[in-house]
């Protein structure tokens, strides 16, 4: 898994995006790029790779879950104007990681 990519897309959007690479399959999982460099958002992303492995979900949908969750907490912390130093507001948005 490679985590982070920043690209633009084809409607020159800004987007950030996660590769799993497999040993016969490779898929990009593409997010709109929101706010800046958020701290801890990278341990929040593994967090949530090791419980779903844990849990045992499928390494591809764990991906999109933490995704997901991860944009929900970047969108909520944008728009708080909370200083990037400080993390994002996730807590809210814990219970979508739930099965």
């Amino acid at each position: 898994i490679v985590t982070g990519i920043r690209f633009m897309n084809e409607e020159n959007v800004n987007m950030m995006g996660n590769i799993y690479v497999t040993e016969d399959h490779m898929q990009l999982f593409a997010f709109p790029y929101i706010g800046g460099s958020y701290s801890g958002t990278g341990d929040l992303f593994a967090s949530c790779l090791a419980a779903g492995i844990a849990r045992g979900d499928e390494i591809a949908d764990v991906i999109k879950l933490a995704g997901e969750f991860l944009e929900l907490a970047l969108i909520d912390s944008v728009a708080e104007e909370i200083p990037e130093q400080d993390g994002v507001n996730y807590e809210k948005y814990l219970y979508k990681l739930m099965r």
